[in-house]
């Protein structure tokens, strides 16, 4: 039983990592809009190269299969 209320912790913290991450990039966007619209290279960089990765993983999942099963991870006790 306990496990089960460990698991529903651990997703219940992820979400609220989740919103507070989506909270920082509306105050980004906000903050961006105030100065005109304007990105640094550096950003323009990095957005550039994350849509090119998730181009790339969206070929790569429909030329290998998206629903391919990652192997079980191993804790420490299951090797005992």
């Amino acid at each position: 039983m306990r496990k089960v209320l460990d698991w529903q912790d651990d997703f219940y913290w992820a979400q609220e990592h989740h919103r507070d991450l989506l909270r920082e990039a509306a105050s980004e966007r906000l903050a961006r809009q105030a100065q005109g619209g304007r990105q640094r290279l550096s950003e323009q960089i990095l957005t550039s190269l994350g849509h090119q990765l998730v181009a790339w993983g969206y070929y790569l999942q429909q030329r290998h299969g998206a629903a391919r099963e990652m192997p079980a991870l191993q804790t420490a006790d299951a090797g005992r």
